[in-house]
């Protein structure tokens, strides 16, 4: 046992003691009523030692896999895929994974399979990740036993974004009682191009306009909060003027892009609304790179100018528009490079599933070489631990 987790068993033992000690009726003891008050605040003390994100403490192994989000195979604990990372996870080799349709068959079954994987961690929460937009893209639908969600551009056809709130409500409750704590969603892009397959004729976004989109994505991450779930805006800088699928290869997004398609990320920004943000792979002439591999596009443009303090995460890596040029390996490396605090790996684009071991040491062996500085891993462990403790704070 670390000496983060026997202090944690400590904060957690002492605050019982405490709140036992504080029920006991004034006069009786007036001394136990101080001693109750220096036990919870010596609690408070040790709970800020314990949790406290300080990447500069930490070895180099443990922060590298906070970095890391996973896919994988089987339902069931007894699975093999689902006994591999679930070691991955309680080894520190990944600090989340992300479920689809091939992970979930029934409400009873899902509850089963988060509970197992939320176990594995010894200590910070494990991100348990899901697409649930509503309509095409949904996880949890009448096909396995969930409530059905609507899809966006259905929702802002029907109803006013705050009757949209109750909509969402209904989709967060539910992704928390069955141990999901983070929606990759929901979707920031605008319908700019009619003939986009993946965002706009998919029904995916709100509206032509920040001022059509802006309504909706506050009504959904607002629904999710309240659930103590976790949201993250898509696809940055914005996938809606793009006529390619970067599921297939690589949009490039150089004459059709828009400045304005910021403006529900700066809205939610500076609303204070923004828990996570997602980059795409959609190239841009002017930064040479997909923005999910530029540090211009990340680092300068989302994390300073934008001034966006949360984890910035990549779309899945695997997707063609990554994977057509670069091993995985090198796409990690560059993401991290650019400013990304967390990797996505789907492990069902792909034939070969990653190992994350070896993505694992390949993100160590770059640091220790110098192809990665330490204080860019440092920065991403601080991010994603400061977002993790609001999931601790909540649960405990």
């Amino acid at each position: 046992m670390s000496h983060r987790q026997l202090l944690y068993k400590v904060f957690c033992h002492i605050s019982a003691i405490s709140c036992i000690l504080a029920t006991v009726k004034t006069g009786e003891k007036q001394i136990f009523r101080y001693f109750s008050a220096i036990l919870l605040g010596f609690s408070i003390i040790l709970s800020t030692t314990a949790l406290a994100g300080n990447g500069a403490k930490i070895p180099l192994e443990k922060m590298v896999g906070q970095l890391i989000v996973a896919g994988f195979a089987g339902s069931k604990p007894t699975d093999s895929g689902v006994v591999k990372i679930h070691k991955a996870l309680a080894s520190g080799h990944a600090g989340g994974v992300i479920l689809f349709d091939n992970n979930i068959k029934s409400p009873k079954q899902l509850q089963k399979l988060t509970r197992y994987l939320a176990g594995a961690s010894p200590f910070w929460p494990v991100l348990i990740a899901t697409d649930e937009e509503g309509g095409i893209v949904e996880r949890l639908g009448r096909k396995n036993g969930f409530h059905r969600d609507p899809g966006a551009s259905y929702v802002a056809r029907t109803r006013k974004a705050e009757k949209a709130l109750a909509t969402y409500t209904i989709m967060a409750t539910e992704l928390a009682k069955n141990g999901i704590n983070l929606n990759l969603a929901p979707v920031a892009d605008l319908r700019l191009n009619r003939y986009n397959r993946v965002i706009g004729r998919t029904g995916r976004t709100f509206g032509r306009s920040p001022d059509q989109v802006i309504p909706y994505i506050t009504a959904f991450i607002q629904a999710h909060k309240n659930a103590g779930i976790i949201t993250v805006l898509k696809h940055f800088p914005g996938h809606g003027s793009s006529r390619k699928d970067s599921h297939t290869g690589l949009p490039d997004i150089s004459k059709s892009w828009r400045k304005f398609e910021l403006d529900p990320y700066r809205a939610m920004i500076n609303n204070n609304m923004a828990d996570m943000i997602m980059t795409g792979h959609l190239y841009m002439k002017s930064w040479g790179l997909p923005a999910s591999l530029s540090k211009t596009a990340v680092t300068g443009l989302l994390k300073q100018q934008l001034g966006f303090k949360g984890p910035v995460i990549t779309d899945d890596l695997q997707m063609r528009a990554i994977s057509r040029k670069y091993t995985l390996k090198q796409a990690a490396i560059m993401a991290i490079n650019a400013g990304n605090d967390l990797i996505l790996v789907g492990n069902t684009l792909s034939r070969q599933k990653a190992s994350l071991e070896l993505l694992h040491s390949a993100i160590i062996d770059a640091v220790n070489t110098g192809k990665i500085p330490l204080w860019r891993i440092r920065n991403a462990y601080n991010r994603i631990i400061a977002l993790k403790w609001r999931l601790l704070d909540q649960k405990h």
